[in-house]
């Protein structure tokens, strides 16, 4: 092979690589803020994160924190709620307004997909089993 060829080669190299870690960095974020997202469902662990966060003085002022903060919690998982319960019915206005202009089976697999539970509430940490 010539000087050229092997330039050529190790360039290329080099560019899957870069492609391939890339790749791997934006996945592993996405998991991390999607974890993030996930656990402010669960009151626990947004306090415990919180209070790991503010760091507290001492245990007066997290006596004093720790209220707020399982306020704030709860109104995080109520809003979670609403928020799933919004997206149900935007999917159910979706398949209505579809319904005249989808054929027999496309309007099937469009219910189906409408039809499926929501996906289970995973314990904080825990990442979904591999499809």
């Amino acid at each position: 092979m010539t000087a050229r060829g092997r330039s050529y080669l190790l360039l290329g190299i080099t560019l899957l690589i870069g492609m391939l870690l890339g790749a791997l960095t934006v996945g592993a974020l996405g998991r991390a803020r999607a974890g993030r997202i996930e656990g402010m469902r669960h009151e626990d662990r947004f306090v415990r994160d919180m209070e790991r966060i503010l760091r507290p003085r001492d245990e007066t002022q997290a006596a004093a924190i720790r209220p707020v903060l399982e306020a704030t919690a709860s109104r995080n998982r109520e809003a979670m709620g609403e928020f799933d319960a919004r997206m149900r019915e935007a999917l159910e206005t979706l398949v209505r307004d579809l319904e005249p202009h989808l054929d027999t089976e496309q309007l099937a697999r469009l219910q189906r997909f409408a039809d499926r539970p929501p996906p289970p509430r995973r314990p904080p940490g825990r990442r979904p089993p591999p499809r």
